[in-house]
């Protein structure tokens, strides 16, 4: 190949990377494939670190925000509205969640909200991640509901730590995956 053809085949391939967001969904998704299960498996921080539940402190909790309810009686053998636990961790464990460490997870809002991706309210898995691609070359992570925007913050704020952004083996699984990739498109 003389370097005229090395130059043109150099510019088909240039055109076919602006032209195509492959690499950017493979090495996104590559990098979220890893951040969900981090987040709401390990419940892991970016820094690996993780929180235990409560298990000391009795609550009482909104059957209505519980995913699975709750089959709790009032007094008059009515149903209440709100039923009682020894601690989160215990109604967190009462809703099929597992208790510590910490997961983030209870009725899969967040969840779904991050990683893009619809989970049901009572499943018990993390969501396969869909990447939120604003162009051909950018894409985003991000969470979309203000609601699930304030309980992120909030988490962050009071374990004082950062925990729905990339930690730096999810960024170097982009990396890998986007420099794999490259590697592959101008080997061809």
């Amino acid at each position: 190949m003389n370097l005229d053809q090395w130059a043109d085949d150099l510019r088909r391939k240039a055109d076919a990377l602006k032209n195509s967001d492959r690499i950017l969904v493979l090495s996104v998704g590559s990098a979220l494939s890893k951040m969900g299960p981090r987040i709401f498996e390990k419940g892991q921080d970016v820094n690996g670190g993780t929180r235990n539940y409560n298990n000391t402190d009795p609550i009482w909790f909104p059957d209505s925000k519980a995913p699975k309810g709750s089959q709790n009686d009032g007094k008059t053998g009515r149903a209440r509205k709100t039923s009682y636990y020894s601690s989160y961790e215990q109604f967190h464990i009462q809703q099929g969640r597992g208790g510590s460490p910490m997961n983030f997870r209870l009725n899969n809002d967040l969840q779904s909200d991050l990683l893009n991706s619809s989970v049901g309210r009572t499943a018990n898995v993390v969501a396969t991640p869909k990447v939120k691609k604003v162009n051909n070359l950018e894409a985003v992570i991000s969470l979309n509901r203000s609601e699930n925007v304030q309980k992120a913050n909030g988490l962050e704020k009071r374990f004082g730590v950062k925990i729905f952004e990339l930690s730096n083996s999810e960024i170097e699984v982009f990396r890998d995956a986007a420099a794999f990739e490259f590697r592959k498109l101008f080997n061809q």
